[in-house]
């Protein structure tokens, strides 16, 4: 919403799925922002992250700090979310390029001693098909049900035994 300065932001993510907003849960907490602004707040994704679905809280409260996830306040708004974590090495497909950043969840292509994983529903609109200038080695592939992935003749793709 738009209000006068004064209002603080804070946002959480249910990262193990316990249906329960916990204080190691909370992402952060924006101060005092300014009227008509936008603002970020960084985090990590834990390594005991459930992956898929998950739910996320952002709270909006006037003249409040430490915000709790779901105490009433007088002023304010809470919108919850669903997003999805990944884990590194899954393919987004904004493209069809094994060897192009932008295609892989943590922006790196795989290589030995990875996990990569080619989901059924993608970010985008293709399946890994171009592997110019790649052969890939990688530690393991999961391709899911309904996913599918094209490697062209005279490619080499080796899976396992890259450490």
């Amino acid at each position: 919403g738009t209000y006068p300065s004064g209002n603080n932001i804070a946002a959480w993510i249910d990262f193990n799925r316990n249906g329960t907003f916990e204080s190691h849960e909370k992402l952060g907490e924006l101060i005092s922002i300014p009227a008509e602004t936008n603002d970020t707040i960084y985090f990590n994704v834990p390594d005991s992250a459930f992956l898929g679905n998950v739910r996320l809280r952002v709270r909006e409260v006037y003249y409040t700090t430490s915000i709790d996830p779901c105490s009433s306040y007088n002023y304010g708004e809470t919108e919850d979310y669903e997003v999805h974590l990944m884990p590194p090495g899954c393919w987004l497909g904004f493209t069809n390029e094994w060897n192009n950043p932008a295609n892989w969840s943590d922006g790196v292509v795989p290589g030995p001693g990875c996990t990569v994983t080619i989901p059924e529903i993608l970010m985008g609109n293709y399946y890994p098909a171009d592997f110019t200038g790649a052969n890939p080695t990688v530690d393991q592939l999961k391709v899911e049900d309904g996913a599918n992935m094209a490697i062209p003749a005279g490619t080499t793709f080796t899976i396992g035994g890259g450490n």
